[in-house]
């Protein structure tokens, strides 16, 4: 007997961790995509853009299998937006929760933008610091991890065997020469201004769904690395 895909029919999926406020909702075959560029507005702004694309759909909290968000590394009050909304809305619907790598989603919507395959994702963690990692695109389209998350200098980041790969993410405008000195090479190209999209959030999020890779609410916390 073939394998049974485990898949969530409905999920509700966000990203604040940069200057996006990023909120997509699945509802079967149908994706519904609300992305706004508000830095420092996005506490204000997520609810009401949850709440319009429920409202889209003819949804409620309690008809959804789960809520993904993007977990971090990334800024710290980004983060803990998103976690806090993620809580609230798991603890109200009695919802599974996803936590997805803010940088893992950077490398999805750099891939579904760009068409990028191999990436190298850094982005800035400020205090002279850097959040990093590398991911492939697999052939069912969705990013895995290549070098784990991390948190370094710009000076210390390290990637072996990636020459062939694309640089994304706005560390790589706020040091492009360290980052370059570091790594010993130059990416085939770069895209600092690359924003997460939760249009990727859902893609990574029905994965981790299909394998079991689900907390409760009171285990949706950001992820900071630091």
């Amino acid at each position: 007997m073939a394998e049974q895909i485990v898949r969530a029919g409905r999920i509700l999926a966000f990203d604040t961790s940069a200057e996006a406020c990023s909120v997509a909702l699945q509802n079967g075959d149908e994706i519904k995509l609300v992305h706004e560029i508000a830095p420092m507005q996005q506490a204000k702004r997520i609810l009401p853009l949850i709440q319009s694309l429920l409202d889209a759909m003819s949804l409620t909290l309690a008809d959804l299998d789960a809520v993904a968000y993007g977990c971090g590394p990334g800024s710290f009050t980004g983060i803990r937006i998103a976690s806090s909304v993620a809580q609230g809305i798991a603890y109200a619907g009695n919802l599974p929760v996803i936590q997805v790598s803010s940088l893992a989603i950077l490398a999805q919507s750099a891939f579904f933008e760009q068409n990028w395959r191999k990436l190298i994702i850094v982005t800035d963690a400020r205090m002279g610091e850097v959040y990093y990692g590398a991911y492939e695109i697999g052939a069912e389209g969705l990013a895995a991890e290549l070098i784990k998350d991390s948190l370094a200098k710009p000076e210390d980041v390290s990637v072996e065997g990636l020459r062939d790969a694309y640089g994304v993410g706005d560390a790589w405008r706020v040091y492009p020469d360290e980052l370059m000195k570091s790594l010993g090479f130059k990416p085939i190209a770069v895209q600092a201004a690359q924003q997460p999209s939760a249009k990727a959030v859902l893609a990574l999020a029905q994965e981790k769904y299909k394998r079991g890779e689900v907390v409760a609410a009171f285990d949706a916390i950001p992820v900071y690395l630091r």
